[in-house]
């Protein structure tokens, strides 16, 4: 008969296969959306119509909606050589990559000593976080899943070469060509340099490297990263379509002010995956107030605790930091357009994840034997409405119009919903819905002012 230890590794895998086909097979019928980047990146993206030398250089030598990320232009290359334009094929491709990230991050786990469900719980809460179904059900966001992918075979790579004799320079240059690839698919991997100084201040089992060793292996992934990172920088200029603008409320000070409670916002998110929306009003202070004092207090603490974390348990330390560091980039230090958005919890969610999963487990030896069985039958239901909530929360991304009028559902006053709202009504010729929409846009305008962004509408 079959080990338990062998039942695990296989039913673990196969049970976060069929409930990710579950989840989001139906994403195969969505549309694409033409009031979002899809219409840019795709529709009216000529470049991907056709694998010619100019296509190739074009997708080497430009920049795409504020983005310099030719694989994710390449991505779309071979999806159009396939399904032209008809959107199934490209959902499809979107799904298989986030279920490898989340047999990747079990992969990951597994080799840093969790136990199979362990591993597999952590996996879980990342592949069915309803967070992360902006990332998946929206083609445009293919970038960040191609980062992801890459991102975790480079960890891969750098965590066997650090702790084995055997094939070490092939796993170090896997590491180094995979996350090269993971910065020309999305610069958000710019922090794989620092996730790999942190691995070895918290994961370390004394390998057979030095000091000046360890120093010497990250120069490579620095020179990658930095020269990713200028381009990054260049790409998102306002002129090339990117998303960079002034500081939110016009000083570095105002973006501080603004961005401790966005930071702090994430951190909810994570534990109260509710009223997610593709697009956040938020407002900007030009002064701190008590919901800054509030945020900061608050954060403050939990740095308190990442130094206790790092003294008393070092590798949940490495988690707890990743989580941080992974939302380092889109806190405004190169101040964006957005500063809010689902799709900046992806690589953070791992650490979350991990975290999530260990602090169960540790609140479960503290309680009493008689809460045992109620606090495990508690624990078990989160976990499974979690892919009922992701399921649902897909269903707003099937079209334009389902998409906006979820966003303005969860925040009436949210201007941007009401105008792409008018523009998705538009599209499909629904001219009594679309003068509705644009009324109640241009009411709120009048009432806010333009939105950060969007001054010339």
């Amino acid at each position: 008969m079959m080990s338990s230890a062998r039942t695990g590794r296989i039913t673990a895998p196969l049970l976060l296969i069929l409930v990710t086909v579950a989840v989001y097979a139906g994403t195969g019928a969505f549309e694409l959306l033409f009031s979002w980047d899809d219409r840019l990146y795709l529709i009216q993206n000529d470049t991907i119509n056709g694998f010619t030398f100019s296509h190739l250089k074009e997708a080497f030598s430009d920049y795409y909606v504020g983005n310099y990320a030719p694989l994710n232009i390449l991505s779309f290359m071979v999806d159009h050589l396939f399904w032209g334009l008809h959107p199934a094929g490209y959902h499809l491709e979107n799904v298989l990559f986030h279920l490898a990230n989340g047999l990747l991050f079990y992969t990951l786990l597994r080799r840093l000593a969790l136990s199979e469900w362990q591993a597999c719980a952590a996996a879980w809460i990342f592949l069915f976080h309803p967070a992360q179904v902006e990332t998946v059900a929206w083609v445009s966001q293919r970038k960040s899943l191609l980062a992801m992918f890459f991102f975790l075979i480079a960890l891969l790579g750098y965590q066997v070469y650090s702790e084995q004799q055997a094939n070490r320079a092939r796993c170090y240059l896997l590491s180094v060509v995979s996350i090269a690839a993971a910065l020309l698919s999305k610069s958000i991997a710019v922090i794989f340099p620092a996730v790999l100084v942190l691995y070895d201040l918290t994961y370390d089992r004394s390998g057979p490297r030095s000091t000046a060793q360890r120093i010497r292996d990250k120069i490579p992934f620095i020179i990658v990263a930095a020269a990713v990172a200028a381009l990054s920088i260049i790409s998102q200029a306002q002129e090339e379509g990117g998303g960079r603008r002034d500081y939110p409320g016009g000083s570095p000070l105002a973006a501080f002010y603004t961005m401790v409670p966005v930071m702090l916002s994430y951190i909810r998110d994570g534990f109260w995956p509710f009223e997610f929306s593709p697009y956040y009003l938020i407002p900007i202070r030009q002064q701190p107030d008590a919901v800054f004092a509030a945020a900061l207090a608050a954060l403050l603490l939990l740095a308190v605790l990442g130094a206790y974390l790092y003294r008393k348990a070092r590798p949940l330390a490495f988690w707890y930091a990743l989580f941080f560091i992974a939302l380092f980039p889109v806190l405004q230090f190169v101040p964006l357009v957005n500063l809010k958005n689902d799709r900046y919890l992806y690589t953070p969610l791992l650490g979350f994840a991990v975290l999530v999963v260990i602090g169960a487990l540790q609140l479960q030896k503290a309680i009493s034997l008689r809460w045992q069985r109620p606090y495990r039958c508690a624990v078990i239901t989160i976990m499974l409405v979690l892919p009922v909530l992701a399921y649902k929360q897909s269903r707003f991304w099937r079209n334009d119009i389902a998409l906006w009028s979820r966003a303005a559902a969860v925040d009436p006053n949210n201007s941007v919903a009401w105008l792409q709202l008018t523009k998705a009504y538009t599209a499909i010729h629904d001219s009594d819905n679309s003068v509705k929409a644009f009324n109640r846009y241009y009411e709120l305008r009048n009432r806010y002012g333009p939105v950060r962004g969007f001054e010339k509408y």
